[in-house]
């Protein structure tokens, strides 16, 4: 089951354009590499977001890919606010939306 987000840390905010892939193919954005790239290596366009199954990469603002496996404990679609979150303690999740995580308080923050 593929996932659609991760676990990643980062700095400023970021406006994503998605796209889903699997292990032989990005999915539908043209901009996606057919494969996870490496990290730090060139993208085109910041807040690019792509997925491969257990991997996501988002475009940097300084052009560069950052990568991480995705953490199964992120919900599919991003949390309401203030929701519970006891069985994802400490996730920090990604969506297009924005970063989502887990408080100290067991409850979610997101944008």
């Amino acid at each position: 089951m593929r996932a659609s987000v991760v676990v990643l840390v980062l700095a400023g905010a970021w406006l994503g354009v998605g796209c889903n892939g699997d292990d032989e193919k990005s999915g539908s954005s043209p901009e996606c590499p057919a494969n996870t790239p490496e990290a730090s290596a060139s993208c085109g366009s910041v807040g690019l977001l792509c997925n491969w199954d257990a991997r996501q990469c988002i475009c940097g603002p300084d052009k560069l890919w950052t990568c991480a496996d995705v953490d199964p404990r992120c919900p599919k679609a991003p949390p309401a606010t203030g929701s519970a979150c006891a069985d994802a303690a400490d996730a920090v999740c990604i969506y297009q939306e924005g970063l989502c995580f887990c408080s100290n308080d067991s409850t979610w923050t997101c944008p």
